[in-house]
């Protein structure tokens, strides 16, 4: 990861709240098992790089995805 591309999620009970490089993205709660997504969004060439966050419930976490980090593309 290079600098200026830092992430935190910042957690007040269930309420999660995710600090990306260009802004904060309020992600609403989130159970246990749900799944985080972060990531950088394809932009067009000259512009700024955007980032953006979204929960993925439990529910709709293939199975083979289930309790491990995944890296995956843009969504």
């Amino acid at each position: 990861m290079a600098v200026g591309e830092q992430q935190v999620l910042i957690f007040t009970g269930k309420k999660v709240t995710a600090v990306l490089p260009n802004k904060e993205v309020d992600l609403g709660e989130a159970e246990a098992d749900d799944h985080i997504m972060v990531g950088e969004l394809n932009v067009p060439p000259g512009h700024l790089p955007d980032w953006d966050a979204y929960i993925v419930k439990a529910a709709d976490v293939p199975p083979e995805d289930r309790d491990k980090w995944v890296i995956k593309g843009p969504h």
